[in-house]
């Protein structure tokens, strides 16, 4: 017991310690709320709570993220204040067809929060929707009618003082963030370089694995958060997608580069002024990139790759001519750094690993067909229908928040609903707690508008600091700074009363326990089940990747965003429901640890390989081997084919679905080896490469022989 006390008062001494901007963050978060305290007191405008959630919502990691949600917010309310208008005017009488209606309202914008390109936006509509239709109460449509316009003002005028402070007081610039990630990329590829030639390299080094886990996704995320703090920066898009992707080439090619020089007997000698070129190339784009400039011209030698023939350096070459590759692509993309005006520049070539789908507001999941998301959308509808009908009832206005707290605790897991929920209570009571100590202190004392500006600042900065914590805790900020603001700014004048504090307690805690009945009633959907799901699934992404480059690249089906991002997406999917699945009932036992510590194994596994194959799959594309037909050909197209039914297969044993016998990847390796010692390629340096491919694929057969191991421990018994 002492142990696990000790554990958790370190956790939360972690989270709530000091971090680069963290204080620039609670700042932005205090002006804004005191601002915007002081113009709802001045013009004597209820709820004024609405325009403080607002800016703890639109106070971004970024000035381009917070723009975003900003305006997403303001779709969002508009949307659902007109909605909810129009059902309580219409429906104004008949309260029994309000009740269900409501649940229509919710079902709907979970269902659209699962399937669009912009979930807060769905969301938020319901959201807003239902807080207007209960505002109806006993058939009043005109109580309807003014929550929903006060709604719409406050929302405006908590994203319009959000926004400019997040943009005009200490902004956090995403295209800086952006660019800063983009160095500490390149800088690590400089490590590595300089530790093959220094003949220290390391087959898996820590810094540069850490980097590539959180690096695609949240760079096109700065991406377009970037567009939308600098417009014109869209003019350049493709370079920026470029320079993200180059970057994302160099830094994997580098650790392939130090995987194959860390291998037993190798030397990087043959190749040294080859990795002394390429070392000095990657510094001065490290140093354009710092001093946000574009790079200058490097003289470069002639490299014949055929020289390494007979050295023992051949499997050196694929990283090699990939991190070359790369070089150039940043070196065309970031022609534009430091320019005055941004220019639309000539289309750059895109890799067919990362060529995106066509984009639109609806994904693909917007279909009736979509069960899983329309049985979790149904749940939340039934759990807020549940909570309206309690609440008149009970003829208790006071605990409306049971309402839409069922729709903002629904989350894709069960152990996600249970995380959301433990924060949303410890956010509402904290701030319930904060508003009861300034109603019985401050309240009494105050004689003007100043003491309770500073009131405000004090619980705002408090909220702000637990909310710009990492995402374990920052939901119970924005819940501390709601229920503070309903308790001291919701009133004209000094407040003497609890019941809003009380009130908003229970009815969060009322939410909570109907949609948690509810989802567990209903089948819940566990995330332990669902990260076996998410890892198979990541497997069949790498088993589309490992078929890239066998045909011709022209005729590949690229999906959503590429390939990589759709396998980075799936790792970091996989991950996050791993740490959900601790919050689930029983999650604590010996063996449910153990499962969980087994797929985050073949996580592992799993990224191993897709360094591997990335490395393999962009020499295809890279390098024409000459020989269009024969047996060579023909092996390692076999050879291809395997790979991916392995990776097919393992999905499925994941998912613990009966499957035949593996294919025979040694057998497979062995016949392309054969083939490959026999061929008669065009020149010398296509039979080099032809070498290096090889041994790119003996290094993936022991790989997913690993993995094969690790799958078959995982669904022991299963």
């Amino acid at each position: 017991m002492a142990s696990a006390t000790s554990n958790f008062e370190a956790l939360v001494a972690a989270e709530l310690a000091p971090t680069p901007g963290r204080g620039r963050a609670t700042s932005r978060i205090v002006v804004a709320c005191v601002v915007a305290t002081a113009v709802v007191m001045a013009f004597h405008i209820p709820h004024g709570h609405w325009a403080i959630i607002t800016i703890f919502t639109v106070s971004q990691p970024n000035a381009g993220a917070s723009l975003t949600k900003g305006v997403q917010r303001l779709i969002g309310t508009f949307g659902g204040g007109v909605v909810g208008i129009v059902v309580a005017t219409v429906f104004a009488d008949q309260p029994w067809i309000r009740a269900p209606l409501l649940g229509v309202i919710a079902i709907a914008g979970l269902f659209l929060s699962r399937t669009t390109t912009a979930p807060y936006v769905g969301l938020l509509g319901a959201f807003t929707a239902l807080i207007v239709v209960a505002a109806a109460g006993n058939s009043d449509p005109n109580a309807a009618v003014a929550v929903g316009l006060w709604r719409i003002v406050l929302i405006c005028i908590g994203v319009t003082i959000g926004t400019i402070a997040q943009l005009v007081l200490w902004p956090d610039d995403p295209e800086e963030a952006l660019l800063d990630e983009l160095t500490a990329r390149v800088d690590a590829a400089v490590r590595g370089i300089r530790r093959c030639l220094d003949g220290t390299p390391q087959a898996l080094a820590p810094e540069p694995t850490a980097l590539i886990q959180s690096g695609l996704v949240q760079h096109l995320d700065l991406l377009a958060n970037a567009e939308a703090s600098h417009p014109a920066l869209r003019l350049r898009h493709i370079e920026q997608l470029t320079l993200i992707e180059a970057v994302e080439h160099l830094l994997t090619g580098s650790l392939a580069l130090e995987r194959a020089a860390s291998t037993e007997g190798t030397s990087t000698l043959p190749l040294a002024p080859r990795l002394r070129e390429l070392l000095a190339r990657c510094e001065q784009i490290r140093d354009a990139l710092v001093h946000r400039a574009p790079p200058g011209a490097v003289a470069t030698g002639t490299w014949t790759d055929a020289a390494t023939a007979g050295t023992g350096a051949t499997h050196l070459l694929p990283a090699v001519r990939e991190m070359e590759r790369a070089l150039h692509d940043i070196v065309a993309a970031a022609g534009g750094l430091g320019e005055a005006g941004h220019h639309a520049a000539a289309a750059l070539p895109r890799s067919p690993l990362d060529t995106p789908g066509p984009a639109s507001f609806f994904t693909p999941a917007f279909s009736p067909l979509n069960h899983a998301d329309l049985a979790f959308a149904l749940k939340g509808g039934l759990a807020a229908s549940i909570c309206y009908v309690l609440t008149n009832a009970l003829v208790w206005p006071g605990i409306e928040t049971s309402i839409w707290t069922c729709l903002v605790v629904a989350q894709s897991s069960f152990g996600a609903i249970v995380q959301k929920e433990i924060l949303r209570l410890v956010g509402a009571i904290l701030g319930g707690v904060l508003g009861m100590i300034a109603i019985v202190v401050a309240m009494p004392n105050l004689e003007g508008l100043v003491g309770l500006l500073v009131v405000v600042a004090i619980g705002s900065a408090i909220a702000g600091w637990i909310m710009s914590g990492s995402a374990r805790i920052g939901y119970a900020g924005v819940q501390t700074g709601l229920a503070f603001g309903i308790c001291v700014v919701d009133a004209a004048g000094p407040i003497t009363t609890l019941t809003p504090a009380r009130d908003r307690v229970l009815g969060v805690l009322i939410g909570i326990l109907v949609a948690g009945f509810v989802y567990r009633a209903l089948g819940p959907a566990l995330a332990s089940v669902q990260m076996r799901e998410s890892m198979a699934r990541t497997l069949r992404s790498l088993a589309a990747l490992a078929r890239v480059g066998v045909v011709a690249p022209s005729v590949e089906v690229a999906p959503n965003r590429g390939h990589r991002w759709t396998v980075y997406q799936g790792l970091a999917t996989t991950m996050r429901l791993h740490d959900e699945a601790q919050f689930e009932a029983g999650g604590g036992r010996p063996e449910m640890v153990a499962a969980r510590d087994t797929i985050l194994g073949l996580v592992r596994d799993a990224q191993a390989v897709f360094l591997v194959l990335l490395d393999l799959v962009r020499h295809r594309l890279n390098v024409d081997l000459g020989d269009r037909s024969g047996p060579s050909r023909a092996g390692r197209r076999e050879l291809a084919a395997g790979i991916a039914d392995m990776l097919l297969w393992a999905a499925a044993r994941v998912e613990g679905k009966p499957t035949p016998d593996p294919p025979d990847l040694v057998t497979l390796l062995a016949h392309a080896e054969q083939a490959g010692a026999t061929a008669a390629t065009g020149t010398a340096e296509q039979a080099e490469h032809l070498r290096a491919r090889l041994l790119l694929y003996r290094d993936l057969v022991g790989t997913l022989e690993l993995l094969d191991r690790d799958v078959a421990s995982a669904t022991a018994g299963t």
